[in-house]
């Protein structure tokens, strides 16, 4: 049974429909991956407040509001703050922009340099979720991750400091 509306097209199948054609287009996820993903998404589609686990959480009226237009046109940010005694990560406009580490045992960077300096980490935790076990929010990010931000803390690794991640976002003015 698809969890979305048959009669009418439901907010979440409009995403969905604008964000197929550019999945797989990223070499990060493996393709038989991103098209279980996808294949799970359209048998099952993204729960609504109907679904017994999301009663409480009307995803389709938060994909209304938040992503009317996904081309969105970001400003530079120029002033970013500094935490005291902690490792600061930055993520500026939704990309990972730098990190207080240069540390082998904390290795900290976006996915799509992981892939390339450590492409043996990703793949033991990067979109290893069984399909079978699956759910529509790993689903979504499996099929349509394009980069994010890598941590990976070695067992050996110890600090007095912890990390922080510092997000800020400064979308240009609508005209």
């Amino acid at each position: 049974m698809s969890l979305l509306s048959d009669t009418k097209l439901s907010t979440a199948q409009q995403l969905l429909n604008k964000l197929t054609p550019i999945s797989g287009k990223n070499g990060i996820v493996e393709f038989d991956k991103m098209g279980e993903a996808i294949q799970y998404l359209e048998e099952y589609g993204i729960p609504s407040n109907k679904h017994e686990e999301y009663k409480y959480c009307n995803l389709d009226a938060v994909l209304r509001k938040e992503f009317k237009k996904i081309e969105n046109q970001f400003e530079e940010i120029t002033a970013i703050p500094q935490l005291e005694d902690c490792i600061n990560v930055y993520v500026l406009n939704g990309n990972f922009h730098s990190a207080e580490t240069n540390q082998d045992a904390l290795i900290i960077s976006d996915i799509q340099s992981a892939q390339k300096h450590h492409q043996s980490l990703l793949k033991q935790y990067l979109c290893v979720w069984p399909v079978k076990d699956m759910n529509a929010g790993v689903a979504l990010n499996t099929a349509f991750c394009n980069n994010g931000l890598f941590i990976h803390v070695s067992k050996t690794y110890q600090s007095q400091k912890p990390i922080c991640i510092i997000t800020l976002t400064k979308q240009t003015a609508k005209q």
